[in-house]
């Protein structure tokens, strides 16, 4: 039998080990064992490979190098079905959460991710986890917001914000 001190002391260290997958009323299912392996695989290649987006399922996998938000703009303008797939990206902010929302992924795990991001997934029913979760995405030289985050501020719809994104890539582009 434990005591209330060692009970208390291993409260302490379960608070401060990370969730990498939460496990509803119906238990351990099979689903719920691909999907922790799916997202398991997709945070395991980011970690160990070169990229800035992993999406898994079951051996389907996909993978980019390209900054911010280009590889899902690129799967979405390339009609790629990734419904039910599981995501690992190292940043993700609110537009970023938008567009996994479009590509109907089942669960995103980021290394950094934006609170408004993370209810953004949670409205749409995705499973949202991070290594550390920020009040907001900051810019890459680091003066200001992501402007894709500051883009869909406000916005409540996946197909907005998509507007609200491409509008603002337009923008990017035309002023480099």
């Amino acid at each position: 039998m434990l005591t209330s001190k060692e009970r208390a002391e291993l409260r302490a260290q379960a608070n401060s080990i990370e969730t990498t997958l939460m496990v509803g009323k119906d238990g351990v299912t099979e689903n719920v064992i691909a999907e922790a392996e799916n997202l398991l695989n997709a945070r395991e290649l980011l970690l160990s490979g070169n990229y800035t987006c992993v999406i898994c399922q079951g051996e389907t996998v996909f993978t980019s190098t390209r900054r911010g938000v280009a590889p899902l703009l690129n799967w979405l303008e390339n009609g790629t079905d990734l419904a039910g797939f599981s995501a690992a990206d190292r940043v993700v902010g609110r537009g970023a959460a938008f567009l996994y929302c479009l590509l109907k992924v089942k669960a995103v795990h980021a290394r950094v991710m934006s609170l408004p991001a993370a209810d953004v997934l949670k409205l749409y029913g995705i499973e949202a986890y991070a290594d550390t979760f920020v009040n907001g995405i900051i810019n890459r030289a680091g003066t200001g917001p992501c402007p894709f985050e500051a883009a869909v501020m406000g916005i409540q719809s996946a197909e907005e914000a998509l507007a609200a994104i491409l509008n603002t890539r337009r923008q990017l582009l035309k002023g480099n």
